[in-house]
């Protein structure tokens, strides 16, 4: 079923100890598969044909924040976290098949496979950057790999950091300012994929966090992965970015 998971070797004997009591069932479209806030009841699915969305209610208005697809694991974090509760609503938007399995089985093999402290890392990281405007469109799947490659950068209250062309920087929470110019939430500096070098030293006038890619996995992700080129290259036109470095300007027809 499972090559790897989390970038590493899923073996053999966890796939068959988690399948023992597996269950299959099908939900059609606009079926809800959890309900947030709800208990957990005992089970983590994985999708195993169609697509969900992942949907959370707040200032009395839901907001779809993912699609999923088939291979995706949810409800994972009930497990993870320890809260035992969702802390969103899954909808199928397609007539769905998932695989149930029993949270215990999902726990020991997370805990004794010393998965914990990644997952975490990963869901704290997801949760950052569908966050940004960059990635808010990303399907799961591609925002999973996203996250896979990116770091956090903290920078103490009255520290500087130097930013040059080997990463791409996002400003995701503090007050800083990049010289002399105030930064604000999804401003990008470093390497900017389609667009032209922000480089130079950033002051933190409270402790400041930016997310980081390295340049090189970057630019292998972005140019191997569909979506993510299309929807970096729609939030440069949309943004009006006067530098975006696939404008060439016009062209002679005859």
């Amino acid at each position: 079923m499972w090559n790897t998971w989390l970038g590493e070797p899923f073996s053999d004997r966890w796939a068959r100890t988690i399948l023992a009591e597996e269950e299959v069932r099908k939900y059609n479209r606009g079926d809800v598969i959890m309900v947030q806030e709800e208990k957990s009841r005992g089970y983590v699915y994985l999708i195993l044909t169609g697509y969900c969305d992942v949907v959370v209610y707040n200032n009395d208005e839901f907001q779809t924040i993912a699609s999923l697809q088939a291979g995706e694991i949810i409800g994972e974090m009930a497990v993870v976290t320890g809260t035992h509760k969702r802390n969103a609503s899954v909808v199928a938007s397609s007539p769905v098949t998932v695989m149930v399995f029993p949270e215990e089985s999902f726990n020991e093999f997370v805990v004794k496979g010393g998965y914990r402290d990644k997952l975490m890392k990963r869901w704290n990281m997801r949760t950052a950057l569908r966050r940004l405007p960059q990635f808010r469109e990303l399907i799961s799947t591609v925002l999973e790999k996203v996250s896979a490659i990116a770091d956090e950068v903290l920078i103490p209250a009255g520290q500087t950091f130097e930013v040059d062309d080997a990463s791409w920087y996002l400003f995701y929470e503090g007050s800083a300012k990049i010289g002399d110019q105030a930064l604000s939430k999804g401003d990008e500096l470093g390497y900017r994929p389609f667009s032209s070098v922000i480089a130079g030293t950033v002051t933190a006038e409270t402790d400041t966090r930016l997310v980081k890619f390295p340049k090189e996995e970057f630019s292998h992700l972005l140019f191997g992965t569909p979506q993510l080129n299309y929807m970096l290259r729609k939030h440069r036109v949309e943004s009006n970015d006067p530098e975006v470095d696939w404008f060439l300007g016009e062209v002679s027809t005859y």
